[in-house]
Formats: structure tokens, sequence, C-alpha cells
């Protein structure tokens, strides 16, 4: 039967749909040797290719030898310039050497001659320490005696205070509703103890023992509005520092705590830098009193924080 166009046609076309009958068909139609070109070509292609890599190589690896040669001969350049210098450096170093040597001498004869006048000033020294083995022992004896005189300054200075702070205490009892006139009116100042019938009642036992211990308290109404009492509670003391007005905050507190409209007083001749800014920050009332004058400091900030 003759092979027509269309059956080729048909082949072409199978072939397209099955692509794995070509090498099928080309191991059909061609020779062996034929088949195995391709297989051959690429093992050629595979040796030029190491071929061309090799010869690359070879060539970078010489130009690198190159490259080495060209900085060898720099660096043998360099080195014999560094031996010149060196041999420079070793001659003037051998006249530095011999001129050390010479120092070194007149060095020697310099420490002995130093040697003498160490030993005459160990002899000076000795004689030193002796006296002032003498006077420190004088100085002992003195500082002891100032220590005990210092003791005793305190002791008095304790009592002073003590009784300043007790005498200072006695006048604001008496004086402080004159003082605080501008502010308040019939204020009454008595000890803690003296209201303990208004406060037991109110406050807890553990309360009222902290309130016990303020200096004094104080009740009046604001002269500017009758109507609004006002309780003060008044730590005194001569020099007022910062615990001095903590106590009087809290002891303000406490009143505070039951309803009362309290404000915290600290009375005393002077203030510590701490306290000024306790006093200040806190807005506590300080009554500045000394034996001839009396300040009232801060009672607006006073009264804007604690009455208003």
């Amino acid at each position: 039967m003759a092979f027509t166009v269309e059956d080729f046609q048909d082949l072409v076309r199978l072939l397209a749909q099955h692509p794995e009958w070509r090498s099928e068909l080309r191991r059909l139609l061609l020779s062996e040797e034929l088949l195995t070109v391709p297989e051959r070509l690429a093992r050629v292609e595979r040796l030029l290719a190491e071929l061309v890599q090799r010869d690359e190589e070879r060539s970078r690896q010489l130009a690198g030898l190159i490259e080495a040669v060209r900085e060898n001969t720099r660096q043998i350049a360099e080195l014999r310039e560094t031996v010149a210098e060196h041999s420079r450096q070793i001659a003037e170093l051998r006249e530095t050497v011999a001129e050390h040597s010479r120092q070194i001498a007149e060095l020697r004869e310099t420490v002995a001659e130093h040697s003498r006048q160490i030993a005459e000033l160990r002899e000076t020294v000795a004689e030193h320490s002796r006296q002032i083995a003498e006077q420190t022992r004088q100085i002992e004896g003195l500082r002891e005696t100032v220590l005990l005189l210092a003791q005793r300054l305190d002791t008095v200075a304790g009592r002073t205070d003590m009784a300043l702070g007790e005498l200072l205490e006695l006048r604001a009892e008496r004086r402080l509703s004159s003082w605080l006139g501008r502010f308040l009116r019939g204020l009454r100042v008595r000890p803690p103890g003296e209201w303990e019938r208004q406060f037991r009642p109110l406050l807890s036992p553990a309360a009222f023992d902290r309130l016990l211990d303020a200096d004094l308290l104080a009740r009046g109404r604001l002269t500017l509005d009758g109507q609004r009492e006002v309780w003060l509670a008044i730590e005194v003391s001569r020099v007022i520092d910062a615990e001095d007005v903590a106590r009087a905050q809290e002891w303000a507190q406490l009143l505070r705590e039951v309803g009362l409209v309290a404000v915290p007083v600290v009375l005393g001749a002077a203030l510590t830098g701490e306290a000024q800014e306790a006093v200040e920050r806190e807005r506590v009332l300080f009554v500045e009193a000394t034996l001839q004058r009396v300040w009232v400091h801060g009672w607006e900030a006073v009264r804007e924080r604690w009455v208003a």
C-alpha cells in the first residue's frame, strides 16, 4: 500500500501528540553512529570548555606571578632603604649611648651627694619626729579638754533650748490669740490634754494618744466669717525642722478626719532649710516668734488650702 501525504500528516500530528514516540522513530530511521553524534558533540564541547577554563586559570596564575614579582621587587627596594635608615639610626644610637654613659657617671656622683644629704635629713627628720610626738601628746591632752568642754556646752545648749522652748510655749499659750487676732477671733489656746472631753469621744484611742503629743491646740473663728470655726494644731520649738512640720500636719489631719477645719501651725524663732521648703510646699502656717517681735507667714496661702 502506497504511503500518501495524508498519512505523513497524520504521522506528524501523532508525533506532536506523543513526544515520547520521537526517540523511537529516530532509532528506527537513523544509524547507530548518527544516533551517538549528539553525545559525542556534547563530550567535545565539555572538553573544549575545560581546556578554555584551564587556559584562563593559567593566565590568571601567570598574571598573579607577574604581579607578585613586581611586588617583591618593590619590597626589596623598600627593604634596602630601610636597611640604610637602620644603619644611620644605629650610628646615631651609638653616639647616644656614649652620651648616656657620660651622663650616668655624672648621675652616680650626684646620687652619692644625695645619699650624704639624705643621711643628714634623716637625722633632722628623727629630731622633728621626736618634737612632733611631744606636740602630739600635748595636743591630745588639749583635745580631751576641748571634747569635755564641748560635751558640757552641748548639755548647756540642750538645756537652754529646752528652757527656751518651754518659755516659747508658755508665751504662745498666753499670747497667740493676740498674735493671730487679725485672722481669728475668740481664739482659745490650751494644751491638748485640756481638750480631752472634746476629742476622746471622736477619736480612736490610738489617734487620741497621738494628738496628746501636740504642744498646743487652739480653737477660734475666722475674723472675716464669724461662723467658720477653725482649729490649730501647733508644734512649738525654738528652731523648727522638717520633722516638726510633719508632726503639725499629722495632728491637723487627725482633726480633719473627724470633720473639723484644722490648720497645721509651727511656731518658733527660726526654720531649717528643709523645714522652710516643707512649710512653703505644704502651706503650713509659720509663726516666727522671737523675744523682740512676732511675724505670721503665709496666712493667705494656708487659708486657701485648709479653710476656704
